[in-house]
Parts: C-alpha cells; structure tokens; sequence
C-alpha cells in the first residue's frame, strides 16, 4: 500500500495535536485495513479561510449506497463480500466524536474516481489575532 501525502493551502494551523492525531490515525488507519493490494491511500491537508480541510482519499472499493447516512452509527460495518478485514465499526464513529469536540465537521463519500473519501473541516483560530 502506498500512501501519499499533500500539501493544499498553508501549511501550518493552530490545532489540539493529540486530537488530531487520532482522528487522522482512526481514519488512515480504516483506509489502510480496507484496501487492496497495489492501492493507494492519499492524504491531503490545508488551512484556508479560517480552517483546516484534511482529505483522506483510498482507491480501493466504494462504500455501498445502501449504508450511505450510516457511517457515524456506532457498530456500522459497511456491507463486504469479504468481511475477514471487517473492525468493530466504531472508528469514523469515534472520528466523528473527535472532530465535534473541536467544533467542526466531516463526511464521507465515494470518490468519482473510486474508492472512498473522508473529509474532514475543523475551524482554526487566527494564529496572530490582532488584540
């Protein structure tokens, strides 16, 4: 598996580290667990207008329609043919719950090219606020 990282935007934001770190852990964590042979997952951050956007995008299946609206329910594990990678389900819960806590947002979708997207806003404060 081979994962990507860019840079979109400034790249410094004032942020809760341990926070963050988790929340991407949870998401690059589930991207890696999922993913086929030969795939990529790629991971895209930047601050722009007063937030940090973080965009975690695999190549590997697509998320089923079906389940769509279910993905921050405790316990939900996405319908597989082949469950043997299947976790718990509470990690996009637990993301989502994390990135609350810093007063911001996040959804997930399938990607037009393939694959899943999680993205991620969380407000940031202006790192030289005028007094």
């Amino acid at each position: 598996i081979d994962v990507r990282l860019e840079v979109l935007g400034e790249e410094t934001a004032v942020i809760d580290p341990l926070l963050f770190s988790r929340m991407i852990g949870l998401v690059l964590e589930n991207a890696v667990r999922h993913a086929t042979p030969h795939s990529h997952v790629t991971l895209q951050y930047g601050k722009s207008l007063g937030e940090l956007v973080v965009c975690i995008h695999d190549n590997g299946t697509d998320l089923p329609y079906l389940d769509m609206g279910d993905e921050f329910n405790k316990f939900t594990r996405f319908t597989r043919s082949d469950m043997q990678n299947a976790g718990a389900g509470l990690s996009l819960t637990i993301c989502w719950l994390l990135v609350n806590l810093q007063k911001g947002w996040m959804n997930v979708q399938n990607h037009p090219e393939g694959g899943t997207m999680v993205v991620i806003h969380i407000p940031v404060p202006e790192e030289n606020p005028l007094p």
